[in-house]
């Protein structure tokens, strides 16, 4: 091969230069490692946390990572006995570091002093593989945009950064450290050594990378395995900024940062701010939260309703904070609860504050026992223990389960169930309780119940309560108001008397009803035989008025 490039560099002094370029990115490429392993990482703002969760599925995706890897090596054409020569399963770095993110740069870069000791193959050289495979993962993991290869700006960046940016720092690594060891000459190093490098390394995944890419990457966002859609949350509630976040985040304008102003001073008068909210799940067509703006204020019992799909679960997951940082996706607008906007706290600080029983009680509840299941969500923010055990029985018996506080979870019956997830949500003495359907699966008995428990506890210790539900006829007795929503929007946010009169609203509103009792005193009120000011929504009222009018005179 062609020599021109080595004898250039051995001969001169650029060949100081380079060596000492090489050694200082050898020294980069530890700090980046000793960086992202404290949890911190680099961005246009300096040193923020990375906010990487140490999960099951981030040490899957390291292991798989390394696996293929390490498997991949010894498939190799040799070109130069010695050097190198043509490797396929090199073209993966780039592939696992923008599809998997930060565990598929560690994977593929820690693969490589790994495979050298299980093969036996573990020098001095080993170094410069490893330490140059941080370029060629760290890189594209950092700064190029999501592999929607429909876009100009997603191909350019992908290529600039994986391709040719990436390899070359790679390239600099490995020819300088293997000519600074004398493990090789250097017009070999500067020459042949880089031109199979640049083979292997930009030339192959040029073709290759872009394929698997645009195969895979639909596969693993539509179940929730792509990279951005796992860590943007937690990258947005550090306040990152890096290249492939600010794809997914709206950068904040001037207007925006104003908005958010207001919102904050409006906060002030209202437990609950929801300012202009939307929200799109990663692989939604649509938005399932499409411009949602209300407040609620201290001590009011709100109902929800509207039908299946309507975004009311995906609001109550907003309200908790665990959107946008446990469920992924695109949110913009802001949500302010008990004064924290949850775009900037964690649904951790927001536990002793906010709490949410979900439809399923036996989706949230832990314990073996009673006492262990409520004894949890404290213990985990290291109450005392006399403060916990001081709490339990007068919050059991609050919600009608005394003296259950050694009986088995899996033995109590639905409603029971529900009421020990209402005890348990109600331990961290929460300013707003949420409520997602807790009454869908239980029977009329077991509905009245725990809406009684809930308008009781509400009156009593001046609670926010929401209440996402379809059983009309218990919001319409309990809720100072309620919010009717379709298709992500509010249609609709009032009283109940004055909202179940508005029955064409609620025909349009395909799959929610309006209470029978309202149905039918709107028809009685289309005949004349009772005023606007006698209908009412609440079953017993209606029961008195029907009373009256069938003992009158026209009967």
């Amino acid at each position: 091969m062609n020599h021109g490039l080595g004898n250039l560099i051995a001969s001169g002094p650029l060949h100081q230069v380079v060596i000492g370029l090489s050694l200082s990115s050898m020294v980069v490429a530890i700090f980046i490692w000793v960086l992202e392993f404290s949890g911190w990482t680099i961005s246009r703002r300096g040193f923020i946390r990375n906010n990487i969760p140490w999960d099951a599925t981030t040490v899957a995706l390291i292991a798989v990572s390394a696996a293929i890897y390490i498997a991949g090596r010894p498939i190799q054409f040799q070109l130069l006995p010695g050097v190198g020569g043509l490797n396929p399963t090199l073209c993966l770095a780039p592939v696992m570091a923008v599809l998997f993110g930060l565990p598929g740069a560690i994977g593929v870069t820690f693969s490589m002093p790994i495979g050298d000791t299980l093969s036996g193959a573990l020098t001095v050289g080993s170094a410069a593989g490893f330490l140059g495979h941080t370029f060629l993962t760290w890189i594209p993991y950092k700064l190029t945009r999501e592999p929607d290869f429909k876009s100009p700006r997603a191909v350019f960046s992908f290529f600039l950064w994986a391709v040719i940016v990436g390899p070359l720092f790679h390239i600099l690594v490995v020819a300088g450290w293997l000519d600074f060891t004398h493990l090789l000459p250097t017009a070999v190093a500067w020459s042949a050594l880089v031109w199979i490098l640049l083979l292997n390394h930009t030339l192959i995944p040029s073709l290759t990378a872009p394929i698997l890419i645009q195969v895979l990457y639909p596969f693993l966002k539509a179940r929730g395995l792509f990279w951005r859609d796992r860590f943007r949350a937690n990258a947005v509630s550090a306040g990152s900024e890096t290249g492939p976040i600010s794809d997914l985040v709206e950068t904040p304008t001037a207007q925006d940062d104003r908005a958010t102003a207001v919102v904050r001073r409006r906060a002030t008068d209202f437990e609950v701010v929801v300012d202009d909210l939307r929200f799109r799940y990663p692989t939604a067509q649509q938005d399932s939260l499409n411009g949602v703006s209300f407040t609620i204020k201290k001590g009011q019992f709100v109902g929800i309703t509207g039908p299946s799909g309507a975004g009311k679960s995906t609001l109550a997951l907003c309200l908790r904070g665990l959107i946008p940082h446990v469920t992924s996706g695109w949110m913009r607008g802001n949500v302010i609860v008990c004064g924290l906007n949850t775009r900037e706290v964690r649904p951790a600080l927001l536990g002793e504050k906010v709490g949410l029983v979900f439809q399923d009680p036996e989706a949230q509840i832990i314990g073996l026992t009673v006492e262990e299941d409520l004894a949890f969500g404290p213990a985990n923010y290291e109450w005392p223990r006399e403060k916990i055990l001081a709490n339990l029985s007068p919050l059991l018996d609050s919600v009608r389960m005394h003296g259950t506080e050694k009986r088995e979870t899996f033995g109590l019956s639905g409603g029971q169930k529900q009421r020990v997830a209402l005890a348990s949500a109600l331990m961290m003495s929460p300013r707003l309780l949420i409520f997602d359907e807790p009454t869908s699966e239980l029977d009329p008995a077991g509905k009245e119940e725990v809406f009684t428990v809930v308008r009781r506890l509400c009156n009593r210790l001046d609670m926010t309560v929401i209440m996402i539900e379809h059983a009309v006829e218990q919001l319409a007795e309990f809720a100072d108001r309620i919010i009717l929503m379709d298709q992500g929007r509010i249609v609709a946010d009032d009283t109940p008397r004055v909202l179940f009169r508005n029955v064409d609203l609620f025909h349009r509103t395909e799959g929610e009803r309006l209470p029978h009792v309202a149905e039918l005193l709107f028809l009685l009120m289309q005949d004349g035989l009772i005023s606007s000011d006698q209908f009412t929504a609440r079953e017993g009222d209606a029961v008195e008025l029907l009373s009256l009018l069938l003992q009158g005179p026209n009967v």
